[in-house]
Parts: structure tokens; C-alpha cells; sequence
């Protein structure tokens, strides 16, 4: 009887001890899956996360050079008497004057509007060929107004006249004296190598790169053309 107590005390305690592997197991297990799960989990999320700001870095913009940011950064060239053209007209607006207000915001339209063509007006002497145009525009109209009898409308163009020969006066270019002289003695030396002068040979010759008028201040159309045409009616048959 007693061996027999004892041989049952053994199979309990050999059955605890297989439930216990067995617990251990199915815990191990356990914890084994879950952190499989966990770390699929984790994986997928830091993936997703790469993924997101890959795509976010990709739309946006590359980074322009510094360099580049600054020239960019900066507005179109303007001439020098632009500065002043826009300092007047805060003073005009003050001041109430109509007639210079007139003057200057066609100006200053009439460059900004020039500034997204391929022909910006960038120097003061482009802006002079503007203001004489608009000069010789008003004269024009001052006439045909005197001819209509309409004293009223040609007394405005007339004052129109006054400020754009102010401005006109602002931006200093070679005396006609000096550049007539350079343009007979331009011709005079064309014909001297036996090459017939015209007016398109002529300003290519004036304006070619270190050329006599390369880089003046000077109007072509207003100052040098007229010259150019009157020298050639003189030296030429």
C-alpha cells in the first residue's frame, strides 16, 4: 500500500510538472506571437511614415542656390530717373496737380508695360526717347487743337509740353554740335574707303562695339537719325 501511495504522488507530480511545460510553452508562445505582431506592426507604420514624407519631400521645390535666390529676388532694372519720375508723383498727388499727375503716370505706365516686352526701358536715355515721344505727341495735338479753335484743350497739352521739357532737360546726352561732327566725320571715312554711305551702314558704324557713339548718351531716333539723314543730303550727290 505504501508503494502504491508513492508511485501515485509520483504521477501527480509528473503531471504538474507536464502542465507547467506546457503553461510555459503556450506562454512563450504567446509572447512570441505578439511581439511578431508587434514588430509587423511597427515595420509597417515606420514604412507608411517613409513613404508619406518621401512623397512630400518629392513635391517640394529643389532648393535654388542662394546666389540664384538673390538675383531672382531682385525687380527689373530701371532708370535712374524713374526715382525721380515716382518721387514726383507722390508730390503731385499732394499737391493736386493734374496736369504733371497726367505726365507721370503715363510714363510710368507706359515703362512698367515696357518692362514685360523684350524691349524694357532700362537706361535714361530709353527713357528719354518715351518722354520724347510723348513730347512731340502733345505738340502735334496743341497744333490740331489751335487749328480746331479749341484754345481750352490746347491750353492742356500745352502745359503737358511744360513738364515732359522739364523732364526731358533731367537727362543729360552729348551736344548736337558734337554729334554732328561725329557722324560727318563717321561718313566722311566710309566714303574715304570707297564704301557708299547709307543711314543703315552709318548707324552701324556709329553704334558698333567701340564704335564712336558706343555707350554715349545719345537718342538715336531724336538726335543721331536726323543728324545722320541732313549729313548725307550734304556729302552725297
Amino acid at each position: 500500500e505504501g508503494d502504491w501511495i508513492y508511485s501515485r504522488s509520483l504521477r501527480k507530480e509528473s503531471q504538474h510538472r507536464r502542465a507547467q511545460t506546457i503553461l510555459r510553452s503556450s506562454a512563450f508562445c504567446f509572447l512570441l506571437t505578439f511581439e511578431s505582431v508587434l514588430y509587423c506592426c511597427l515595420s509597417l507604420f515606420i514604412h507608411c511614415l517613409s513613404t508619406m514624407f518621401q512623397s512630400i519631400r518629392v513635391a517640394l521645390p529643389a532648393r535654388l542656390p542662394a546666389r540664384l535666390v538673390r538675383w531672382n529676388s531682385t525687380g527689373p532694372v530701371l532708370p535712374p530717373l524713374m526715382a525721380t519720375l515716382r518721387t514726383d508723383l507722390k508730390t503731385a498727388m499732394r499737391a493736386k496737380d493734374t496736369t504733371r499727375l497726367n505726365v507721370l503716370r503715363a510714363l510710368i505706365s507706359e515703362t512698367n508695360n515696357a518692362a514685360k516686352t523684350a524691349s524694357p526701358i532700362q537706361t535714361d536715355i530709353q527713357l528719354l526717347s518715351l518722354i520724347r515721344k510723348r513730347l512731340n505727341a502733345a505738340k502735334d495735338a496743341a497744333k490740331e487743337f489751335e487749328t480746331a479753335e479749341r484754345p481750352d484743350l490746347k491750353e492742356k497739352e500745352d502745359a503737358q509740353v511744360v513738364v515732359l521739357e522739364e523732364y526731358a532737360g533731367q537727362v543729360k546726352t552729348l551736344p548736337a554740335a558734337e554729334i554732328e561732327e561725329i557722324v560727318t566725320k563717321a561718313i566722311n571715312d566710309m566714303i574715304s574707303a570707297g564704301t557708299k554711305p547709307n543711314p543703315g551702314a552709318v548707324f552701324k558704324a556709329l553704334f558698333a562695339t567701340n564704335g564712336p557713339l558706343d555707350g554715349k548718351p545719345v537718342d538715336r531716333k531724336n538726335e543721331v537719325s536726323p543728324v545722320v539723314q541732313a549729313v548725307l543730303k550734304k556729302v552725297l550727290p
